[in-house]
């Protein structure tokens, strides 16, 4: 291995250890709480060294969703592996939002933050237009299978791909949120599982937008 090659391997590493560092910090106090002193100390780096790799606590945050994110859609990718049939990789997609949702749940709701708040990056920077580029090929594989219900005669033909694309990725994701904040009050108040609940959804879910509803 050369001199270069052994250099930007090191500079990977320490930009690893600089991530893992602020997924625990952003964690324990939230973005609002956390700082890059925090990150920096967590990682025993000095301040300088930290910004050598990212500018901004926003940019350690984004790089920390951006993990998530790519988490994410490998257990989409691995969820719809070897399906064909319609209708099981429309529930398999969004059993898998539920999945990262129960096994990841900081990266869960580091994500749902950043996409409900005005947090600051750079649009030119590459990172960014690489998560952009990321997110709009999932989003259209799964608007692809709203296309390919239609034509299988699956979807109601007055059904809008995108739109209802949209709102159902929405729908779940603040479902999945309020849940996790309204946990205790409605299983000990209703005695409602958040299995039933799920299941109840994908129901409603498929029932709104199934040509022969189930």
């Amino acid at each position: 291995m050369g001199i270069a090659e052994r250099k930007e391997r090191e500079r990977e590493q320490r930009r690893s250890k600089i991530i893992n560092a602020a997924e625990k910090i952003f964690s324990n106090k939230g973005f609002e709480q956390a700082t890059v002193d925090n990150v920096a100390n967590k990682a025993e780096l000095s301040k300088a060294t930290l910004y050598s790799y990212f500018k901004s606590k926003e940019e350690l945050y984004f790089a920390v969703c951006m993990c998530g994110q790519r988490q994410l859609y490998s257990m989409i990718d691995h969820a719809m592996e070897n399906i064909d049939d319609t209708y099981q990789s429309l529930l398999a997609f969004l059993k898998s939002i539920v999945k990262f949702q129960k096994s990841y749940p900081d990266y869960f709701q580091a994500i749902f933050y950043f996409q409900t708040h005005r947090i600051k990056l750079d649009p030119k920077s590459e990172e960014v237009k690489k998560n952009h580029k990321l997110d709009q090929i999932y989003l259209k594989k799964w608007i692809e299978l709203f296309d390919k219900g239609k034509r299988e005669g699956l979807i109601r033909q007055d059904i809008n791909p995108i739109n209802s694309g949209l709102l159902i990725w929405m729908q779940l994701n603040g479902f999945l949120k309020i849940f996790s904040v309204m946990r205790y009050a409605l299983e000990t108040d209703f005695n409602i599982a958040e299995d039933d609940l799920i299941n109840d959804y994908y129901n409603l879910v498929f029932k709104g937008i199934l040509k022969n509803k189930l």
